[in-house]
């Protein structure tokens, strides 16, 4: 069963000064491991490690919760002011311009989320602002918000042009990690080592957990937009996760009992109509008759009992297609929607490459 991206989505991603964690009620996804099939890497939860929590850390933790939600309600009071002053319809371009350099003065990862809610539907200027703001943050929390942002965002506009900043923000992160020398150095120990650094060329962690958790979800905006997000970043790592995610099923009108409800009809039938009966009508000096019209039907009828609905996702699909031909050298947009083919697929051909890549 599926874990709904909803409960990911109600404890609002806290993306924290050198630690952009992702918390889903304590637990959080890894990527699938080249080990597991298709179905299993879709399901599977890693449980996060370290010492459980005693109930003087759980008050701690609540205590701290409630103060980040009061600091970040007076955030959000603080950007609704410079919106309603600044933009929204606002058509002066120094004002504009005033308002941008505002918002460089809120450029706290504590404070991206609401970033993020309050300036998603404005101007194309505004968007590249607060965009700039979170991928020229070190660490990995502005990542992580261009992310979210790409991911979670209910304005398509927003969605699209973070995730063209997020991409780019990866290939500059994987440039300056390439360069040898203390600014390379700085990167790595930035936020005091509470940042997930990953490998070259790969955005860190939390984003691989975060396109994970939302390819799981029953959203279908979150799936599309994380294989969206997979395909720019060629998250091939994420292939497994991709190949169910490609199709959508649900089943209604199952019956355990011995007979299933009728839940509609389908007639392909000749009707005629004919006179069935015919009632006299007498009155003072006039005669009548009433006839009674049926209608005979000559065919078949195909009663509809329980039901499948299967969602062919096309923009999940393109993106799979997209990494997998791409991986391995071999087009497979041969396989189609097949889950079959898919999971033969996977054994046969993604897993040796997976392990090779490994260095197992």
């Amino acid at each position: 069963m599926r874990t709904g991206f909803s409960r990911l989505a109600s404890a609002r991603i806290s993306i924290a000064v050198g630690a952009a964690m992702i918390t889903a009620s304590g637990a959080a996804a890894a990527p699938p491991t080249p080990g597991a099939s298709p179905t299993d890497a879709h399901a599977k939860r890693v449980q996060s490690g370290g010492p459980k929590s005693t109930a003087r850390g759980s008050l701690a933790s609540e205590e701290q919760t409630r103060e980040l939600a009061r600091l970040r309600i007076e955030r959000e009071r603080e950007l609704k002011k410079i919106r309603a002053t600044y933009f929204g319809a606002m058509r002066s371009p120094e004002r504009r311009r005033e308002g941008l350099g505002l918002l460089k003065q809120h450029a706290d990862p504590a404070g991206f989320q609401s970033m993020i809610d309050v300036f998603e539907r404005e101007g194309p200027d505004v968007r590249a602002a607060v965009l700039e703001i979170f991928a020229k943050t070190p660490g990995d929390a502005g990542v992580a918000a261009l992310a979210w942002a790409a991911i979670m965002s209910k304005e398509e506009a927003f969605r699209d042009d973070a995730r063209a900043r997020l991409q780019l923000a990866t290939t500059e992160r994987a440039v300056a990690q390439a360069k040898p020398g203390p600014a390379n150095s700085q990167t790595e120990q930035s936020s005091a080592g509470a940042t997930d650094v990953s490998q070259a060329g790969q955005p860190p962690r939390v984003v691989l957990e975060l396109v994970a958790h939302a390819l799981r979800s029953d959203s279908e905006r979150h799936i599309n937009a994380a294989a969206q997000v997979a395909q720019a970043l060629n998250l091939y790592q994420l292939i497994p996760l991709l190949i169910p995610a490609q199709v959508g099923g649900a089943t209604a009108g199952v019956n355990s009992g011995s007979e299933s409800p009728v839940k509609a009809y389908i007639y392909v039938v000749t009707q005629t109509a004919f006179v069935s009966d015919l009632t006299p009508v007498v009155a003072e000096s006039t005669a009548a008759f009433d006839p009674e019209v049926d209608v005979l039907s000559q065919g078949s009828i195909l009663k509809m009992g329980e039901s499948v609905i299967t969602t062919h996702r096309t923009i999940v699909h393109t993106a799979l297609v997209d990494l997998s031909s791409n991986a391995l050298g071999q087009d497979t947009r041969d396989l189609g929607y097949d889950q079959q083919l898919w999971a033969q697929w996977y054994q046969e051909q993604y897993l040796p490459w997976a392990k090779a890549q490994s260095g197992e």
